[in-house]
């Protein structure tokens, strides 16, 4: 297929479906949609620091986790929720 004859119209239109096809394989092949969506945990933690109203909860999975609106002493035990592989995290529960 040679392009001498093709007008700028159909030049056009063959790279928008080059693109497209582009764009569709990368976001399925490259960007999986799975990995967009985290799965909740819960977990028990111990409060690490607690300053300026936020706290670090060291959890299982070793990826310390920050909580916002938290006045809870250093050392105290909870039970966060957060998204996997995230960093922030919620309290659920004081034992």
């Amino acid at each position: 297929m040679t392009f001498e004859n093709a007008s700028t119209r159909s030049l056009v239109i063959i790279f928008g479906l080059v693109a497209a096809g582009a764009a569709i394989f990368l976001a399925v092949a490259v960007f999986p949609a799975a990995n967009l969506i985290r799965e909740t945990v819960t977990a028990d933690g111990v409060i690490a620091s607690s300053s300026g109203g936020e706290c670090v909860v060291d959890t299982p999975d070793g990826i310390p986790k920050i909580i916002k609106n938290c006045d809870l002493p250093a050392g105290s035990k909870v039970m966060v929720s957060f998204q996997e592989g995230m960093y922030e995290a919620r309290i659920v529960s004081q034992p």
